[in-house]
């Protein structure tokens, strides 16, 4: 989402060869690099979810409560508030309250 402002959400859902799922977002500076084991929260540029091994990334991990660890066929949602400075979580169509991140938008 290159967006300024507002409220996003998408989905995605686990399928059978997951490996250390991070799901979540990044900004428009985020710069994918194959081959290089840097995904979705690992740099300054994205924030994400880890249901696999019960944590949360922005830079580094830090510990993340979830209901039950993530399985093949969940449905992990991603929710933004970029003007709240807010994310959150849903785990199969149930908020998980404890894995929200805040952060600040530049260029607001």
């Amino acid at each position: 989402v290159m967006k300024p402002s507002g409220k996003f959400y998408h989905e995605v859902i686990l399928g059978e060869k997951f490996d250390d799922p991070q799901v979540g977002w990044v900004t428009d500076r985020f710069i994918f690099k194959p081959r290089s084991f840097k995904g979705v929260g690992d740099d300054s540029e994205g924030w994400a979810a880890d249901g696999a091994r019960f944590l949360k990334w922005h830079k580094t991990s830090r510990a993340a409560q979830w209901p039950k660890r993530w399985k093949v066929g969940d449905v992990i949602g991603c929710a933004i508030d970029i003007d709240g400075g807010k994310m959150s979580f849903t785990l199969n169509g149930t908020e998980v309250a404890n894995a929200f991140m805040t952060f600040e938008a530049e260029g607001r």
